[in-house]
């Protein structure tokens, strides 16, 4: 009888619990920054969206502004005066 359990390795229940509840803890704190993480890229989305609006805004008054400048020197030259 003595040597059927002679091959068996102690096993400390108490022990074995403390270490699956710290490495629950840190997967729940890993999830938690994880989730921190999704909200900062989310927010970089929706800055990098902000961004693409304005600049496009900015071409298009661009756009508008180079029409115009296009406009004043066809009025000039029609007047005789010629820009260098």
């Amino acid at each position: 009888m003595g040597r059927l359990f002679a091959d068996f390795e102690f096993y400390d229940v108490q022990a074995t619990r403390k270490e699956i509840q710290e490495l629950k803890d840190e997967v729940s704190g890993l999830k938690d920054e994880n989730n921190g993480l999704k909200d900062e890229n989310s927010g970089l989305k929706d800055e990098n969206s902000g961004l693409k609006d304005e600049n496009n805004g900015l071409k298009d008054e661009n756009s508008v502004l180079k029409d115009e400048i296009s406009r004043y020197k066809k009025l000039l030259e029609e007047n005789g005066i010629v820009l260098k």
